[in-house]
């Protein structure tokens, strides 16, 4: 076992135990000047409990972040719709009726239709040949 080997095993025994007694690992990587991964973390406390963030950290600071998170997961389900070939308009009366924070970003249609987007030209036309044979059952 290489030295860096066990320093990661470490690391991740500690992260282990850290989340554990109710602490977070928050880490980041970047790239150096010579373009080497390097990394730098810190410990962090989110409380057990949306009330318990209230108390330390102030209603204020927990709504506008729930805010902040909302906004970027309505922004993603919006892509999610846009890359499935919704129209902004559908888009805009699909999230106005059915969107609210927590609430499943993937339909079967919009997850299909993004792993479509993805795929080559030959994983098309399997998928397509799979679901005509499904289709005529």
């Amino acid at each position: 076992m290489s030295e860096n080997t066990e320093v990661m095993e470490a690391v991740e025994e500690n992260e282990t135990e850290l989340e554990a007694s109710g602490l977070t690992v928050i880490k980041a990587t970047s790239k150096d000047e010579a373009g080497n991964k390097i990394e730098a973390s810190f410990e962090f406390d989110f409380t057990e409990s949306a009330m318990e963030a209230v108390e330390m950290f102030g209603d204020a600071v927990v709504h506008e972040r729930f805010i902040r998170a909302a906004k970027i997961e309505a922004q993603q389900r919006i892509r999610e719709l846009l890359n499935a070939g919704k129209s902004p308009e559908d888009i805009t009366e699909h999230m106005t009726a059915t969107w609210h924070p927590g609430a499943s970003s993937q339909n079967p249609e919009i997850a299909v239709m993004n792993a479509f987007a993805n795929m080559s030209q030959e994983e098309r036309d399997a998928l397509i040949a799979k679901l005509t044979a499904q289709s005529s059952e």
